[in-house]
């Protein structure tokens, strides 16, 4: 195979013979690592030796993206144009038709070069097609079928994925706290409880609906827990993460798809009261079951003489030597029409008095046991919240050391698959904590 020197394509065609010039053009479909049907090393493995036994001419190096051909606005597949239109090649080299449009707007460019006589030729290992007529509509219509089974692939898939919805399963990423079960068989795969997350959500969602913790404070105790979001870097919760969150329907057990709610089959996290309740703590509209002082009494007992409630507050005594002193006081909310006579009192007097009262009674031996029953319900949630917190921030930790090693690997190998070695810049970049 011959390599021209030319690598600036501005240069004028004299310089050129009558032979034709070909580039090699690379494409696959997607922009991310999951395999292709053919990548772009097994194109170069095919089309650089074709080239080479037909002593085909290639200028420039071959041209290589991976970018989905759907709709136009490829980078380089606008340079290879570039460089037609200019005259530096008027040959191109590929796998097949389908590598180089699936579009009408960009196959009507390359008709469009070979009518005016600067495209020569497209070839393939399989067929070529000349610049004449018949080959010109071979190539628009292998390219239009293309384009014909990109649409109904599409179609397929979005008839796929409402049927889905339609059977209870979300078609897409489980949310945190969630799993997809890829173990099952394609057609039955679905979502359930993740064993470790869905009960450190639980917790974040009772937090929630204390209203006591803004949306802030609950990423904090998010990230404390080592709850993680469901992308494919388990990167910790971010504000908008945990706004998406309390408003997602997703964990009263339905989903919004394509603008309609469903019913899903996955277990729901908590009712729709507690949901429409969280809803009011995030607009405002309600404070949940805050409370601004922590008092044992508080909201339980009624004043005596007017029946309503009684409160609490906290007062602050500011001496003049600079000390200050706090004090507790209880006293009647005084809602009624006729004025309470009820003065403060003391919170540790009145806490004193209940203590008192209370030291009289004598615990029913079955309320014990049930009430211990109840403490030890409670004491086991709490380690089950404690062993998965623990667990989440363990696997955390791991991927992080697992990332960190891949890139101090990826950086001192001389041996990387494309070559090439992390720049000083992309190191600290992908080394950067989630």
């Amino acid at each position: 195979m011959r390599l021209s020197e030319h690598n600036n394509f501005n240069t004028t065609t004299e310089q050129f013979s009558a032979i034709n010039r070909y580039v090699i053009y690379c494409r696959k479909s997607s922009e991310s690592d999951e395999r292709q049907i053919q990548s772009l090393g097994d194109q170069m493995t095919t089309l650089v030796p074709f080239a080479t036994s037909k002593g085909l001419l290639i200028v420039g190096e071959p041209l290589q993206e991976s970018k989905s051909a759907k709709i136009p606005g490829r980078p380089v597949f606008d340079r290879l144009i570039e460089m037609i239109e200019q005259g530096f090649a008027n040959g191109i080299i590929l796998l097949n038709p389908s590598r180089l449009s699936r579009n009408t707007m960009d196959t009507g460019k390359v008709i469009y070069l070979m009518d005016q006589g600067k495209l020569q030729e497209v070839v393939t290992p399989y067929q070529t097609f000349k610049n004449n007529p018949y080959d010109k509509f071979m190539l628009n219509l292998l390219c239009t079928q293309a384009k014909l089974e990109n649409d109904n692939k599409s179609v397929n898939v979005k008839e796929s994925l409402k049927l889905k919805a339609e059977r209870g399963v979300f078609p897409g990423k489980a949310r945190p706290g969630y799993i997809n079960n890829h173990d099952k068989p394609q057609g039955l795969r679905d979502i359930s409880a993740h064993p470790i997350y869905f009960p450190l959500m639980r917790k974040l969602i009772d937090l929630a609906l204390t209203g006591n913790y803004s949306v802030e404070k609950l990423v904090v105790e998010a990230n404390k827990l080592g709850i993680r979001s469901s992308n494919s870097k388990g990167k910790p919760l971010c504000k908008s993460w945990m706004h998406r969150l309390l408003r997602d329907p997703f964990y009263t057990g339905r989903f919004i798809y394509v603008g309609r709610l469903y019913k899903g089959n996955h277990p729901a996290l908590m009712t729709d009261e507690e949901f429409n309740l969280l809803q009011d703590i995030v607009d405002g509209r309600a404070k949940g079951r805050q409370q601004k002082h922590d008092f044992a009494l508080n909201g339980i007992i009624q004043c005596g003489e007017c029946q309503y409630c009684v409160t609490a507050e906290r007062q602050i005594r500011k001496y003049k030597n600079g000390n200050s002193q706090v004090f507790g006081y209880y006293h009647c909310t005084k809602k009624g029409h006729n004025l309470c006579s009820q003065p403060y009192i003391r919170d540790t007097n009145l806490e004193g008095q209940v203590i008192a009262e209370f030291s009289q009674l004598e615990l029913m031996p079955e309320f014990a046991e049930i009430a211990l029953e109840a403490l030890e319900e409670v004491k086991e949630k709490d380690n089950t919240v404690n062993r998965s917190s623990y667990e989440a921030l363990q696997s955390a930790l791991d991927g992080v050391n697992k990332r960190i090693n891949n890139l101090v690997a990826l950086k001192i190998s001389p041996d990387n698959s494309d070559g090439s070695l992390l720049s000083d810049l992309e190191f600290e970049t992908e080394r950067e904590p989630c």
